[in-house]
Parts: C-alpha cells; structure tokens; sequence
C-alpha cells in the first residue's frame, strides 16, 4: 500500500475502478457547472461528453472546424462570431482543443468522453452576442502591416507570433485569446497575433492588418438596405476592385445551409458590405466594396444596395 499520512493527488480517477480500503479516504473534486443561462449555450448531456451528429459515430471533419483554444468562454466566442451558422461547440481543456459546429442539422448525438464538454447554441437565447468583438480593416485592412502607436512602431513585444494556414485561422487564433488587439496576416502563412492596440499601419503587399474590438457600427439596416446582384449574381464569384482583387482580408468564411442563410449572416454582420454563397454551402460576408465578379460556376454574388 502506499504510505500512511500522505496525501495523493490525481489528474484522472475512476471510481468504478477503486479498491474498497477503510484505512483511506477518497475525495473527488467535482467542476463547476461552467454554462450560463443566459448565455444560449445548453450542455448535450450531464456527463462529460464529445458532440455528434445524427448518432454516436457520426463525426465527419466537415461538421466542425478545430481551434486551439485555452477556455470555454473563448470557444463559445470562436461560435459566436459565426453567427446563426454555429450551432454548437466541443472543447477539451486539457487539449486546449475548440470544435465549433456548423452541421446545418445541429448536434443530435454525443458520445462519453471523459474531460469533454458537448453543448448546442441557440442565439436568441444569448444575451452577451450583441457584445461580441469585430474585427475592422486598419486603413482599409489589404497590403497593410500592422504598427503600434506609430509607423516605425513594430516592436516584437506588441505581438505573438504564430502561422496559420488562412486568414480566417489567424482570426481564429486571436478570438481564442481575450488579451487580443488585431491581426497581421500575410500571404505566406505568417499571423501576428497583437496584444497592444494598432494605432497605425504601413503599406506592405501581401499582408493584412485587422484592429479586433467593440463594434462601432450597426447590423445592416433593411429599411434603408438591400440585396443587388453583381453582373447578374448568378454563377458569380465576388471581387474586390478588379476581377483578380480577392483577398482573404476582404471576407470571413462562414457555413450556410441556403442563400437566404448567408444573407443572414451578413444581415447580422456590422459593416457587412454583400456576400457571395456557392451550392456547396460556402458563404463569404464581405466587409470591403464589392465593385467586381468572376464568372464561375455554382456561386452568387450579391451586395448590398440602398433601396430607392
């Protein structure tokens, strides 16, 4: 047996598992219902548990997207800032591992793993979306590179430096953590993640700057605002300023099930300028001018007009 008078810690017990002993005693630290009531967010089951789709083994990598992710209140943020189109989240604390899920069908299945929290979203039972973190172009967000109180200001110590593989994974990577100012994300892979406010930028080719905070702007105003085909819509894909113009500073990458879901997501989207969907279920909210397209198969590319 192990030695009297001392106290053992353990990561991980398993009651079932234990030995009957009346020279010791076990005390089991039980965590702290995490989920707020108020907060839209509703656990899938009382027990630790991985989310799924129809049933238990129904897990297809395209129902969900991974974020490394330090607390739950940071993954139910990465869900957030998805809009309607998020319907739920897995997260592992000791894997520091986010799963936000956009299965249109919604987490109909979980399945028991220990250290996992399952839970469905519904917005409209979340009082703190209204408060979420935007993030705004800095001096029109493409070919800028981030700078702190001036120009020449690009001290290390304003950053964290990672790589993420698109521009919506750096996003994803600030969103996951509540000291973040913004983003610099370069084609090459390179994402700056800042932990001091960017109060300027310099024009540098192939990058992006992104300030990330409170909105200052309103959700799209449908009595004065509305949807317009660009070249017809149809079989469209949006651009920016020339048809090549197609920078990934210029969207953020959503799942919608439909049109009118996408048009949603932009709807609810301050400083949204159009979106473009595509029957794959892609939807891109575009916050910079849509003044182009390129024709290509099984995509709609619309912006928003205001109403004569």
């Amino acid at each position: 047996g192990e030695d009297p008078g001392r106290c053992w810690l353990r990561k991980s017990i398993q009651p079932a598992s234990c030995n009957a002993n009346t020279a010791w005693d076990m005390w089991l630290w039980i965590q702290p219902d995490a989920t707020d009531p108020h907060d839209g967010f509703e656990p899938v089951s009382d027990q630790d548990a991985a989310c799924r789709g129809a049933n238990s083994g129904d897990n297809l990598a395209s129902y969900y997207s991974v974020t490394p992710t330090s607390s739950l209140s940071g993954c139910k943020d990465l869900c957030r800032s998805r809009g309607s189109a998020c319907k739920g989240i897995e997260f592992s604390e000791s894997g520091q591992r986010c799963e936000v899920w956009v299965r249109p069908q919604g987490i109909q299945s979980s399945i028991s793993v220990i250290g996992f929290a399952c839970l469905r979203y519904d917005p409209s039972q979340d009082t703190k979306a209204g408060a979420s973190r935007h993030f705004k172009p800095m001096d029109g967000g493409a070919s800028r590179a981030c700078r702190g109180a001036s120009v020449s200001d690009n001290s290390p110590d304003n950053y964290q430096l990672t790589s993420a593989g698109s521009f919506e994974d750096c996003q994803d990577l600030c969103r996951a953590l509540a000291s973040c100012k913004g983003i610099e994300h370069s084609s090459s892979g390179r994402c700056e993640i800042w932990k001091r406010d960017i109060q300027a930028s310099k024009a540098v080719q192939g990058f992006a700057c992104y300030r990330y905070d409170d909105s200052e702007s309103d959700p799209v105003d449908e009595t004065i605002f509305e949807f317009g085909p660009v070249d017809g819509g149809t079989s469209r894909a949006c651009r920016g300023a020339t048809v090549t113009d197609n920078s990934p500073g210029y969207y953020q990458v959503s799942f919608a099930s439909s049109l009118d879901d996408c048009q949603n997501l932009c709807r609810a989207r301050p400083g949204c300028k159009g979106m473009e969907f595509s029957s794959q279920g892609r939807c891109e909210v575009w916050t910079r001018d849509i003044e182009a397209s390129q024709a290509v198969q099984g995509f709609t590319c619309l912006k928003l007009l205001p109403k004569l």
